[in-house]
């Protein structure tokens, strides 16, 4: 399965059970289970990249809305359609957990939801750039993916490491805001009101609370998993960041289109999803 390929990717002795029983090495035997769920990942990370790549290249500057908001959602559809398939039919990244061999499916219908919540929030911060129901709509998604990270993270780890890494994430967040301090007050005072600018601040809050549970996880577990988990979260955090310095240097190269944005956030979203099917496959 789908899980067999990224452990073998990730194992120095990786091993094929052969017809007779015994075991047999990687190099002398041939796992026909093993290359087609290898075809199945590619073949999706392909598709999903080519979705990101459409909407980059093409969606981003069309001028029929209808058009530009399929295209930005198709990617994220896509992947919940897989990680939904996956799950359902018990097979690839989810064998083990539809199995019954863990306790964690209540992590896969909770990042189902954010998912869902994240296509919500693109469709209406596509109809209207500054939308309250938009921002709301990830700030769910940003609470469920913390409570994930959190429920695993917590436990193992020490009330130190928890207060440190939350010093952290303050810190890299009060630094960003020193920054650009001057800008940013000149950018809500002439495009904000006070109920955006709270909503904003909740938004903000909730995302640097997912970068924390995330971080913690991996401090705490330090798995691939784990792993996969932390870049999903740094990315998302860098995308919300990326949209934030967007309306700063709109001239800029780096944030025109705001293609930056979408591609962190489109990648962000596919290892935090892979993140937790390897979780619910006892990883």
């Amino acid at each position: 399965m789908i899980i067999h390929v990224i452990k073998n990717l990730f194992s120095e002795n990786s091993q094929f059970e052969n017809s007779s029983g015994g075991e047999e090495s990687i190099g002398g035997g041939f796992d026909l289970d093993l290359t087609l769920d290898m075809i199945l990942l590619v073949a999706f990370v392909l598709l999903y990249l080519l979705l990101a790549i459409l909407y980059l290249w093409v969606g981003v500057n069309h001028d029929k809305i209808q058009i530009k908001l399929t295209l930005k959602c198709l990617p994220l559809i896509s992947l919940i359609l897989w990680y939904t398939i996956q799950w359902s039919i018990g097979v690839g990244l989810c064998e083990e957990a539809v199995r019954g061999t863990r306790g964690e499916s209540w992590y896969f219908y909770l990042t189902l939801f954010a998912l869902i919540a994240s296509v919500i929030g693109d469709a209406l911060l596509n109809i209207r750039v500054v939308s309250p129901l938009g921002i709301i709509s990830f700030g769910i998604a940003q609470i469920l993916f913390s409570i994930i990270f959190g429920a695993q993270g917590f436990p193992g780890s020490t009330w130190l490491e928890v207060i440190l890494l939350l010093l952290l994430v303050a810190g890299i967040c009060l630094g960003i805001f020193l920054a650009i301090r001057q800008k940013l007050n000149a950018l809500f005072k002439e495009h904000f009101n006070i109920g955006i600018l709270v909503i904003v601040g909740f938004y903000f809050s909730m995302i640097a609370t997912m970068l924390w549970t995330a971080l913690l996880l991996h401090v705490t577990v330090g798995t691939l998993q784990s792993f996969f988990g932390l870049v999903g979260g740094a990315l998302f955090f860098i995308s919300d960041l990326c949209i934030l310095l967007s309306g700063i240097y709109s001239s800029h190269w780096f944030f025109k289109n705001r293609i930056s944005v979408m591609t962190t956030y489109y990648i962000a979203q596919f290892f935090i999803s892979i993140s937790v099917l390897l979780l619910c496959s006892d990883f």
